[in-house]
């Protein structure tokens, strides 16, 4: 599932736990915003939504912390897959 469907799926949260319309409009449009940006970009701005969960019920706070998961799994998919990357390179270095 990509970061965008998640986020849109914090939108659902957002809709369901958010009474103030002034906060659910702030949050709403902040949302649409990062659903046109890419995914590195949105992960890296996550922090603005904090000061929103304090509204949200424990499975809106529980779908932010999916997509938190979800950068601390690229870094590590993208840390692991140089690793090997460099192994492969030097395997192939050693049998040549």
């Amino acid at each position: 599932m990509s970061v965008h469907n998640k986020l849109k799926d914090f939108k659902k949260w957002v809709d369901i736990d958010i009474t103030d319309n002034d906060m659910h409009n702030e949050i709403s449009k902040n949302i649409e915003n990062d659903l046109d940006k890419l995914t590195p970009e949105i992960l890296d701005n996550l922090s603005k939504y904090d000061k929103y969960l304090d509204y949200m019920s424990n499975l809106g706070k529980s779908q932010m912390s999916v997509i938190r998961m979800e950068k601390l799994l690229s870094k590590s998919f993208l840390t692991a897959f140089a690793v090997i990357k460099f192994k492969n390179l030097l395997k192939k270095k050693n049998y040549k």
